[in-house]
C-alpha cells in the first residue's frame, strides 16, 4: 500500500508461530496465580491509601463482590518468600 501524498511505503506483515514462541521467550506471560497475587497486593494498596473506607466500599465501587477482595486479600497472609515466588512464575 503507497500513499500519494507522502511517497512512503507501508508493509503488512502475517504473524507465525515462530514469533509468537520468540515473543514469549521475550517477555514470558504470568501465571493466573501470578495475576491474582498482583490484584491482591494493588488492592491491599489502594485500602491501606485511605481512599476507600473499607472492603464492602472498595468490592462496591469496581463492581466486585466483597468475598471476591477478601479472597484476594488472604492470598497475602502467605509467607514472604511464597508471595515472591508466586509473582514471579511464569506459564
Amino acid at each position: 500500500m503507497s500513499t500519494a501524498s507522502s511517497g512512503s511505503r507501508r508493509e503488512l506483515r502475517v504473524r507465525t508461530a515462530l514469533d509468537d514462541e520468540a515473543a514469549r521467550q521475550l517477555a514470558p506471560i504470568p501465571t493466573t496465580c501470578a495475576i491474582r497475587m498482583a490484584n491482591a497486593l494493588m488492592i491491599d494498596r489502594i485500602l491501606r491509601s485511605g481512599a476507600f473506607k473499607n472492603v464492602s466500599q472498595f468490592a462496591q465501587a469496581v463492581g466486585v463482590s466483597k468475598s471476591m477482595v477478601g479472597d484476594l486479600l488472604t492470598l497475602l497472609d502467605q509467607p514472604p518468600t511464597e508471595i515472591e515466588r508466586q509473582l514471579f512464575e511464569v506459564k
